[in-house]
């Protein structure tokens, strides 16, 4: 080889190494961000040291001042009294020791050493914290406390102030967690102006007005305890907002816990709403669309109360009781509002419509005094009225009543007026006779098979079909969710006494006696185990065990309550019944944007061919869906597969079966960098050797 080429290989074998070494070193910052100290006088600080940790500075706003941004100040142990003001981007870190309270205390000076801050809107506010018209700030572990009275020109009094701390790229410009209270302040967190703040993981007590009011474009409440003890005061008040969740709150009041003046994209999820007062629960207004789903609402005179919506929302997978009016609608007849998968009882009225309504469906209204209150035209479909002590249903004016394939408490139907045709739930017209409920939704006990081995082995499958209606018809949608099923036999063992609705359907096992004979098999609701809601047959016997048949009677009188022994079509007495059986994932950890694949089976162990819809679910959304036909008696596979672009940890289901935990990382560009690399030297290598052997054949 020519000293040429070798040199020219050995340049190219050093880019290479160059190249591969950088995927694996991170880039310095031209100017790295520092952490910096701060401690009480009695803990060593002083404003002359140098702010590291073993010098640390005396006052917060001293390092402040010091700081650039980007930094992060670690605050001590001790009180610090002085009115704190954050106008670059900053970490402000308190020090937490257990139990409470010790830790780092923020307290604001006398009055007359105090100054207001007059926000971008005008309004001023006396503050213990102040961060404004800047980027990327957050506050935390630590307990700032306001000192009387309010200084003098302030419209309000707030502990910590976040006016205009604006992010980039989405981001939340500002965090705050910690400690606000001493019941002092009117209010205890203001987000202002532009801001996009989070307000996390805090305990936010004894406000005079509020806990958390925005007036911002972006405010997230997560995870927060949050206690009004005023009877003027809101837990959570947004007056405006562009953007907001409020979510896994645990909110205590004796007046109103969350107030949506003007909200536009606002989801109210996961919290704990308890109250003891005549105010609202939830009360929502303005643009919206607003989301309110998987909340615990108790105690209030209106749980969830919206009024002038102008662009719709859902309420839905809430439980809410103990209120004088569970939900209250009040808005415009183009608004669509859907009320879903709630389970609402021990309520006066379960749902209050003021307004026009098309989309009430797969509740469940339970031992309220009224279970829905209709001013207006109404469409509720597959929801579950029962055991509403005066009636299931309440007509206070003319409108338009759809509220066909409800379960009523009873196969035989609602009771209309006192006139039947079934002993379900009332249903009172008020001489508003515009009203059709017929079909309405049944219950049928079916058993597979209907005759076994007395061995006290053999094993039938018990069946409680929600899915269709008093003409023996598939219905839309399903009873809801949830419904805890007790069942009971006269002989052999039941695996499991209780089942909850799933799909439309509750499930459980029967293992055979050692005895011949016949056991009738029933199933009651849990919360009304006097009603009972259907019965079966099941047979054990010492001979040899015809085809499996399947039989179900329905348990109320009435035209539309005869037994399922009286229908001739194989198909009837052995309907299809689709199931997800089990579901696995592939991988448990991936990184963003790879593939994972979730496999499931799906059984029929009806005797008719039959069709489902099969969903796969990370978290609480729906990832993908499929139609699939299974053949009776069958199981077919169902598989998807996901590309998750967002890094996290996901619950991974297929309808209702678990199929595990998905972790996924953030994505690495080194695999890819490498391999192009690698490539790239591979052909430059390959051209050079090719160069080198024609120069030596032309040398010969």
């Amino acid at each position: 080889m020519t000293a040429k080429l070798s040199v020219h290989l050995v340049v190219v074998l050093l880019v290479f190494a160059a190249l591969i070494g950088s995927m694996f070193v991170q880039p310095v910052p031209a100017s790295a961000a520092n952490d910096w100290y701060v401690a009480t006088a009695a803990n060593g600080g002083n404003d002359a040291n140098s702010g590291d940790a073993a010098h640390p500075w005396e006052h917060i706003n001293y390092a402040i001042g010091m700081a650039a941004a980007g930094d992060t100040i670690h605050i001590g142990l001790g009180t610090f009294v002085e009115q704190v003001v954050i106008d670059k981007s900053l970490t402000l870190i308190g020090t937490a020791v257990a139990p409470t309270p010790n830790g780092t205390f923020i307290e604001a000076p006398a009055v007359g050493d105090r100054t207001n801050y007059t926000s971008g809107v005008g309004l001023i506010y006396d503050y213990v914290i102040l961060a404004h018209d800047t980027t990327n700030v957050t506050v935390s572990t630590l307990t700032a406390y306001a000192v009387a009275p309010r200084k003098a020109g302030a419209d309000y009094y707030a502990t910590v102030v976040f006016d205009n701390v604006i992010g980039s790229s989405g981001f939340d410009a500002g965090c705050v967690s910690g400690a606000f209270n001493n019941n002092i302040a009117d209010i205890d967190i203001a987000v202002l102006g532009g801001s996009n703040v989070t307000v996390q993981n805090s305990s936010i007590v004894d406000f005079i007005t509020s806990g958390v009011e925005s007036s911002a474009s972006v405010v997230n409440i997560v995870n927060n305890e949050i206690n009004g003890e005023e009877p003027s005061s809101s837990c959570v008040y947004i007056e405006t907002a562009t953007s907001g969740l409020v979510d896994a709150n645990a909110i205590s009041t004796v007046a109103e816990a969350v107030r949506i003046q003007d909200g536009q994209n606002i989801i109210i999820s996961n919290n704990e709403i308890r109250g003891t007062s005549a105010f609202d629960g939830v009360q929502c207004g303005g643009t919206g669309p607003i989301a309110i789903r998987g909340n615990e609402i108790y105690g209030f005179e209106l749980g969830i109360a919206e009024t002038g919506i102008t662009t719709g929302g859902s309420i839905d997978n809430n439980e809410i009781y103990n209120c004088l009016f569970g939900i209250s609608l009040t808005i415009t007849s183009s608004v669509w509002i859907s009320v879903t998968n709630n389970l609402i009882y021990d309520n006066d009225t379960g749902l209050f419509l003021r307004c026009p309504l098309e989309a009430v469906s797969s509740n469940i209204f339970y031992h309220n005094t009224i279970g829905i209150r209709a001013e207006n035209d109404l469409a509720a479909h597959c929801n579950a009225l029962v055991g509403n002590t005066t009636a299931g249903l309440v007509l206070l004016a003319d409108g338009a009543f759809n509220v066909t394939n409800n379960y009523w408490g009873a196969n035989s139907g609602p009771n209309v007026d006192g006139a039947g045709p079934g002993t379900g739930d009332l249903i009172d017209t008020n001489g508003h006779t515009v009203l059709d409920f017929d079909p309405w939704a049944a219950m049928n006990l079916t058993v597979t098979p209907a005759t076994i081995v007395a061995d006290g082995v053999s094993l039938s499958t018990l069946d409680l079909d929600c899915t269709r209606n008093s003409n023996y018809e598939i219905m839309g949608c399903n009873i809801p969710d949830g419904l805890q099923i007790n069942f009971a036999t006269t002989a052999g063992t039941l695996t499991s006494l209780f089942a909850l609705t799933s799909g439309g359907h509750a499930v459980t096992t029967l293992r055979s006696s050692t005895t011949a004979g016949v056991a009738t098999v029933s199933s009651v609701f849990q919360v009304l185990p006097t009603l009972t809601i259907s019965t079966a047959m099941v047979t054990f016997t010492t001979a040899p065990v015809p085809p499996p048949m399947q039989q179900g009677i329905n348990a109320g009188p009435g035209s539309h309550g005869a037994s399922l022994t009286s229908i001739t079509s194989p198909s009837a007495l052995n309907p299809p019944n689709l199931q997800v059986t089990s579901a696995t994932i592939s991988s448990s950890s991936i990184t963003a944007g790879s593939t994972v694949t979730v496999s499931a089976d799906v059984a029929n162990t009806g005797g008719a061919s039959g069709a489902a819809v099969v969903k796969v679910y990370l978290n609480s959304e729906v990832a993908g869906s499929q139609g699939v036909k299974v053949d009776g008696g069958s199981t077919t596979p169902v598989i998807f597969t996901l590309t998750p672009s967002q890094p996290g940890e996901y619950s991974v289901r297929v309808n209702n079966v678990q199929a595990g935990v998905l972790n996924v990382t953030g994505g690495n560009n080194n695999d890819i960098l490498f391999a192009i690399a690698f490539a790239a030297f591979i052909v430059i290598l390959a051209v050079l050797l090719i160069v080198y052997m024609r120069r030596r054949r032309m040398a010969v």
